[in-house]
């Protein structure tokens, strides 16, 4: 029997993968993505769908624009409506002091082409007349929006198989193997796959899939937990987010998302707490008392990875030759995901990046042997 053989092999079908995958196919690579399970079965598949630009690391800003430019021409040119829509998000300042930092950020971020603006109080009213008005203002960003998560990396995919990827869905990956420290191929459950290049886009697993090459990941698993409520007639249009209160948005069936602030978790264990799911229900209907008693029809969760510094890992793993990582986005992964694939297709193909991605290199833990986040 011939041993499967492709140019680039991708350890992970998450939205960063199979983004990875569609640029190089573009680009006339043979490329493979494995996952254990389905594409975006986890954290990509499973997060309320913000796709923001503003409130992230500086860094993102140049690739965020890259991956707004392609969720928009995929959601004109892709037969699966996955409910792309740019209907703005709004952050809310809770006090005085929280304004001026939001304004500070705006300045900054609009010095880097981003167009956003702070708003009072009465202009914040006017966009969200349903959030009571214990702010300061807010920050408003038109160009943000949502999409619905896992529709969404479905299409993706979809486009990459157009593109000619390969998708390997329920195959898990083994080992990595090498020769002479370059990627030679993966072994997996079904057998092995001979490569000269493989990336780790593993998301809450990668740590363990560098591990199996000695490549060390600092990054801590964390677990986002989400709430659906019963469909409502439409009244919410931008995403709402908030530093204390969570996030929350309304989908096109009128049910509303909110998300609570990841926490730590041992293991991968995704049952739902009640804590968490009664404190987000509370902080909610504190804000938006549209949504007092209102039913919630299930919760879910999904598992995000962190490093110390909240920056991902994107990039070579130095240690082996033609081993990449990317990884690590501290639950802003979903909305940037077709920018970093488009970068990584970059870096593999043509040795660099038409945005910086330095903030992200692996080696910049090397100093820091004890940096995994707390």
């Amino acid at each position: 029997m011939n041993r499967e053989a492709h140019d680039v092999v991708i350890v992970g079908g998450g939205i960063i993968g199979i983004s990875l995958a569609y640029f190089l196919a573009k680009e006339g690579c043979d490329v493979c993505v494995v996952d254990r399970g389905v594409v975006g079965q986890e954290s990509s598949g499973r997060c309320a769908g913000n796709i923001g630009q503003s409130h992230r690391p500086l860094p993102d800003l140049p690739i965020m624009t890259r991956a707004v430019r392609f969720w928009k021409k995929l959601s004109e040119e892709s037969e699966l409506d996955f409910q792309y829509r740019q209907h703005g998000n709004l952050r809310l300042a809770w006090n005085d002091k929280h304004a001026e930092e939001l304004k500070a950020m705006v300045e900054k971020e609009r010095a880097n082409g981003l167009e956003c603006r702070f708003l009072d109080r009465a202009d914040t009213k006017s966009i969200v007349p349903y959030v009571t008005e214990a702010y300061a203002g807010s920050v408003y960003t038109p160009s943000d929006g949502s999409a619905e998560p896992y529709l969404s990396c479905v299409a993706v995919a979809r486009a990459a198989k157009r593109a000619g990827a390969v998708i390997h869905e329920h195959r898990e990956v083994t080992g990595i193997d090498a020769v002479d420290g370059k990627i030679s191929g993966i072994q997996t459950a079904n057998g092995p796959i001979a490569a000269r290049v493989a990336v780790n886009a593993a998301g809450a697993w990668s740590p363990a899939v560098g591990a199996m090459l000695g490549v060390r990941i600092p990054a801590v698993v964390r677990r986002s937990q989400l709430v659906v409520t019963e469909q409502l007639p439409r009244f919410m249009e931008p995403v709402v987010s908030t530093v204390f209160y969570g996030y929350f948005r309304q989908t096109l069936s009128g049910n509303v998302l909110i998300g609570y602030p990841a926490a730590s978790v041992k293991g991968y264990d995704r049952r739902v707490t009640y804590e968490a799911l009664s404190v987000a229900a509370q902080r909610t209907a504190t804000i938006v008392p549209r949504l007092r008693g209102v039913s919630v029809i299930r919760a879910f969760t999904g598992f995000t990875t962190w490093t110390p510094d909240l920056l991902p890992v994107v990039g070579p793993a130095k240690a082996v030759e033609n081993l990449y990582v990317a990884t690590a986005f501290c639950g802003l992964g979903f909305a940037i995901g077709p920018g970093i694939g488009e970068m990584m297709a970059e870096l593999i193909i043509h040795g660099k990046t038409s945005a910086p991605i330095d903030a992200y290199r692996l080696d910049r833990f090397e100093q820091q042997p004890d940096a995994a986040a707390g």
